[in-house]
């Protein structure tokens, strides 16, 4: 193989080697971005719909102590539908954003039995508002209102565990992008020392060679292995400087 072709492979093999290191790279880069952009939705998602939720229960909480304060029960009615509705409706979302959250099971149940507690004294009123709020409708509260922020909190939870994936994540995207690039580093110093050792040192010889024997007279003995264009320079100047002596010692050779 030639001396062009061996460069060209050599230089075509690290191409081609920092080419596959950069597809790596960059898809490894591109999953990445996918979990951060995952986890930003999620931990963003979670906080907005548990403090919607957290926000209908306390204007439904007002409307019962406003109801036990003036005794309106067609504006009770009235707002706890509303209100109930709104918090069906971010139950559904909850429900579709996070079906793999533990406490999702506990949330869905606590929210029905709060809701439970406003129809059923909606429908039947046996006791009184004061009685009912502080024997029943307190207790579904409190309860309620705390499994939302255990929610929350799991769900952000979550989010730190997905983070510590994406951190061991990134160290392998790195680790695979250092790799190719020590991997490249060491394919060209090997590729140097290549080219050092077969062709730069033996041009450098028979340069070398050349000069002291023009200078000096210094008969031309260089020692180059292989059978590539360098050996066949060498093999040129040999016969090249054995015609011009042979020419010398024999001068009439060259009369015609």
């Amino acid at each position: 193989m030639g001396i062009r072709k061996r460069i060209k492979l050599g230089f075509i093999a690290l191409a081609g080697l920092l080419f596959l290191a950069g597809i790596i790279s960059y898809f490894e880069l591109a999953r990445l971005n996918d979990i951060i952009q995952k986890i930003v939705d999620v931990g963003a998602k979670s906080v907005v719909l548990s403090n919607e939720m957290l926000d209908v229960i306390s204007n439904q909480d007002n409307v019962v102590l406003k109801y036990i304060n003036d005794s309106d029960t067609a504006a009770f009615v009235r707002n706890s539908n509303i209100y109930m509705d709104n918090l069906n409706n971010i139950g559904k979302q909850v429900e579709e954003g996070f079906p793999q959250n533990e406490g999702l099971e506990k949330l869905l149940k606590e929210k029905n039995d709060y809701i439970d507690t406003i129809r059923n004294f909606e429908n039947g009123r046996e006791q009184s508002p004061v009685d009912w709020y502080f024997a029943a409708y307190k207790e579904s509260y409190s309860a309620f209102v705390v499994t939302v922020k255990n929610f929350m909190r799991s769900t952000q939870q979550n989010v730190v565990e997905e983070t510590a994936k994406m951190k061991n994540n990134a160290y392998r995207a790195i680790m695979q992008g250092i790799v190719a690039l020590a991997t490249a580093i060491v394919i060209i110093i090997v590729f140097f020392l290549l080219i050092d050792m077969y062709y730069i040192k033996p041009v450098v010889q028979i340069t070398k060679g050349l000069k002291n024997y023009l200078t000096m007279r210094v008969p031309f003995n260089v020692q180059v292995a292989g059978k590539d264009e360098v050996f066949m320079l060498k093999e040129y100047i040999e016969q090249l400087l054995l015609r011009l002596k042979v020419k010398k010692n024999n001068p009439d050779d060259g009369k015609a």
